[in-house]
């Protein structure tokens, strides 16, 4: 049906448009307006043509410098247009003015835009509400320079003021170097529009006047000339040079596809003001066009060619492109509407699952399987496996010193034990986890004993280890010697040993995150399988262990408790080999080969404190080694094995053991029923909403596609 311009779609098309906009925004579903950016040389007709479109005249004035920017939006309330003026982000710091949004009238619009008109790339941001129109972008630009498309120019369309007539030659060539280079500039900022291949090209030309170097130059962002539209203006002047049918014909054989040719009224200055009203301005478009209909009627031109004359169908092309462009994208809007219906659907499934999943059958299943899982992991780490990824769980002996649970070691006087390349510790710069790391922590803490010095011993020392005994006899020697070399041994190693003690705790329960994170993976890779196969076969849902955070950390405090428990018994049994004075000074009498002095009495009182000084270190160093040998066997066999080994008794046993009721208590059965329930009719309402909103999408999308 043959519609007015500027009336081709009926209101009601268009309130329609407007509620699939709604809808689908509600579904968080963009779609991008079609963008029409105008282009062409000076006085070629761009702004004019826009203003063609909207019905409107405004933009009067010096020519275009920089984009403007025309964002036209479907709005049922505006019976006339509403235009607000953006934030000028270009003139912002130049007045309070330009660094707000404000609404403007149709007859303030050439004003404010002629106030920003300076030369940039950044647009002037229009906005137009109607509610007849659907949502389009029509960008105006500055003129393409002549320069560029090969034409010898007589005049500078951006010159503030004509060129002097006494100027010299340099003068003449620095304005030439100048304008050549606003030139350029102009094209470096058309390209950045014109790239784009979302965006229409309107090329605006003279008719009559085409040249193959404006082609050349669309054809630069535009090759196939297949997002172009061209629009030859001022056709009455060019039919005034056709003088016969045969010249009119030949003419419009020379149009391009995709062309349109028309004649769009100039207003002079002095009646400026007389096409301002919308309804006076599309009278005179009306008339230049009937007149130019006329002209080609005296002709007998080819009727074939008939819908590319005019204004009228220039805009009538427009918005039914427009049209077209939101019609073929319905489509995608209610592809995303049926995907968050399945989507729901399948959420409403799993909730139900997980409701069903709280039935005391099912809970312990469920209890049985987290203790069972997490404990096959572990038993893997502790025996050794590369399932954990030791590049990115596994840590270097450097990583393990910085850790805050873990910590550098330390003497009895708290100072840092730093631990040198040269101590030839196994695998230092390996990242280790499990039994790797705890043999690792061994080699630490024998390499650090064995460089642990007994320090130095004073005169108080020895007087206070000799008591009643004398140190001129035989004896005297030995028990002095003893008794400092045992409480120094104490001093210095069991400090070391209850490190050893807290190191080897860490390095057990940081297995913990390592096993959550192969459970976590694992758990993933299941559902992608799930999810391969679905389409085919209905897998069963694998309950997720992490909706039950409360039981989880229960088992995991089992395992915790274990590890605490064993390496108290472990380090218990380690004290045991700091032996009394009396067991020290037996076993150097019986089996010590150091030669004692045998007329002790005839030294003096400090060689005599020197003889016991050298004995203690002996025997010493004799403990020491004895003790860093037994701690390294204890730790492997009284904490190590047994983790190793009674690990599935420890844990297991105890999650078997648990009665319904305490497996209702840590599944926290009651706080999940209520949140799954409320979550069940959250999904519910909202696919109900959902389908609402699907069958009157369906509806809306066939009133829009069959306008009447």
């Amino acid at each position: 049906m043959q519609r007015e311009t500027y009336a081709e779609f009926s209101d009601t098309t268009y309130n329609t448009f407007n509620s699939l906009m709604g809808m689908s925004r509600e579904l968080n579903t963009h779609i991008d307006p079609p963008e029409y950016v105008f282009i062409g040389p000076n006085n070629s007709g761009k702004t004019s043509l826009i203003e063609s479109y909207l019905g409107h005249t405004f933009t009067r004035g010096k020519p275009t410098k920089r984009p403007v920017q025309i964002n036209m939006l479907c709005n049922p309330s505006c019976a006339d247009p509403k235009l607000i003026l953006r934030r000028d982000a270009f003139l912002s710091n130049k007045g309070q003015e330009y660094d707000h949004d404000f609404e403007i009238t149709l007859d303030m619009v050439g004003n404010e835009i002629q106030k920003r008109n300076s030369s940039t790339a950044v647009p002037i941001f229009l906005q137009y509400e109607f509610k007849n129109t659907f949502n389009i972008i029509l960008i105006d630009t500055p003129p393409i320079p002549d320069s560029t498309l090969g034409i010898t120019s007589t005049t500078n369309p951006d010159a503030e003021e004509e060129p002097k007539k006494d100027q010299t030659k340099e003068d003449k060539e620095a304005a030439a170097k100048k304008k050549q280079k606003k030139d350029q500039k102009y094209v470096q900022n058309l390209t950045k529009l014109l790239t784009p291949a979302n965006r229409t090209i309107v090329c605006v030309e003279e008719a009559g006047k085409h040249t193959e170097s404006m082609e050349d130059f669309i054809k630069q962002f535009d090759p196939k000339l297949e997002r172009t539209i061209w629009v030859h203006n001022k056709l009455s002047d060019h039919l005034v040079t056709l003088q016969t049918s045969s010249d009119v014909n030949r003419y419009l054989t020379s149009l391009q596809a995709n062309s349109f040719a028309l004649t769009l009224p100039v207003l002079q200055k002095n009646t400026e003001g007389k096409y301002s009203k919308a309804a006076e301005f599309r009278t005179k478009l009306k008339e230049v066009n009937q007149d130019d209909m006329k002209r080609l009627e005296s002709f007998s031109f080819d009727r074939k060619y008939g819908k590319q004359f005019g204004y009228a169908n220039f805009r009538n092309h427009i918005i039914q492109s427009s049209w077209k462009h939101f019609q073929e994208r319905m489509p995608i809007v209610l592809e995303n509407l049926q995907n968050k219906l399945k989507q729901l659907q399948d959420d409403i499934s799993v909730v139900m699952e997980q409701l069903q999943s709280m039935e005391p059958s099912r809970i312990r299943t469920t209890a049985t399987n987290y203790a069972m899982s997490f404990l096959q992991n572990l038993e893997k780490l502790i025996k050794g496996t590369l399932e954990g990824i030791p590049n990115q769980n596994g840590q270097t002996l450097q990583d393990e010193l910085d850790e805050d649970e873990s910590g550098a070691w330390v003497d009895v006087e708290y100072k840092p034990v730093k631990v040198e390349a040269d101590w030839n510790i196994p695998y230092s710069e390996n990242k280790l986890y499990g039994k790797q790391q705890f043999e690792r922590l061994l080699s630490q803490f024998h390499a650090v004993a064995e460089h642990i010095e007994m320090g130095p011993i004073s005169h108080d020392d020895i007087a206070c280890a000799s008591g009643p005994n004398k140190t001129t006899t035989y004896s005297g020697f030995a028990w002095s010697a003893s008794d400092l070399a045992q409480r120094r041994s104490r001093k210095i190693m069991l400090p070391l040993v209850n490190q050893l003690y807290e190191k080897s705790m860490y390095i057990l329960k940081r297995l913990v995150n390592v096993v959550d994170k192969m459970m976590s993976t694992s758990k993933k890779a299941t559902a992608k399988r799930q999810n391969t196969t679905a389409s085919s076969t209905k897998t069963p849902r694998e309950e997720s262990f992490l909706d039950f955070p409360y039981y989880t950390n229960a088992v995991k405090e089992l395992y915790f408790s274990f590890v605490e428990q064993t390496a108290r018994s472990c380090l218990d049994k380690c004290k045991d080999d700091f032996y009394c004075t009396q067991i020290v000074y037996w076993d150097m009498v019986n089996f010590s080969s150091h030669q004692f002095p045998k007329e002790s009495f005839n030294l003096e009182i400090y060689e005599q404190q020197e003889e016991v000084i050298e004995l203690s270190k002996i025997i010493f160093k004799d403990v020491q080694k004895r003790i860093t040998l037994n701690i390294l066997l204890k730790f492997h066999s009284n904490f190590f094995m047994p983790i190793q080994n009674d690990l599935w008794g420890a844990v297991q046993g105890k999650v078997t053991s648990l009665d319904d009721e305490a497996l209702v208590e840590l599944f926290q059965v009651q706080a999940n029923k209520s949140t799954l329930m409320q979550r069940r009719n959250t999904l519910t309402e909202t696919q109900k909403k959902y389908g609402t909103l699907e069958e009157k999408f369906r509806v809306e999308t066939s009133r829009f596609s069959h306008p009447k």
